[in-house]
């Protein structure tokens, strides 16, 4: 789902016996006034685990190719702040979206 101020890829992942559990990452990303707002959120067997940062300054054109990315290379919530700074990207740790 797309609108002009925000961009949301959904990845399901399917169990397989013995070497992956069932789950769904979420990666959004909303426009504020204050920059770019990220959450990537993991959902496993009823449990949530999600990251929430802000860009500031990023503009939504760089935020959607960010989160794209972050989609297609199947990155989990963990990994999310480390991509962010291997590129570079100044980021806040934020407690809710």
């Amino acid at each position: 789902m797309e609108d002009s101020q925000y961009c949301r890829y959904v990845r399901r992942y399917s169990y397989i016996h013995r070497l992956q559990p069932e789950h769904t990452v979420v990666y959004e990303v909303k426009i504020t006034p204050s920059g770019a707002m990220f959450r990537i959120s993991r959902m496993q067997a009823g449990i949530e685990s999600a990251v929430n940062c802000l860009c500031g300054g990023m503009d939504l054109s760089a935020a959607r190719r960010l989160t794209q990315y972050l989609y297609e290379n199947g990155v989990d919530p963990d990994g999310c702040l480390d991509v962010l700074q291997d590129l570079g990207i100044p980021y806040a740790a934020v407690e809710t979206v």
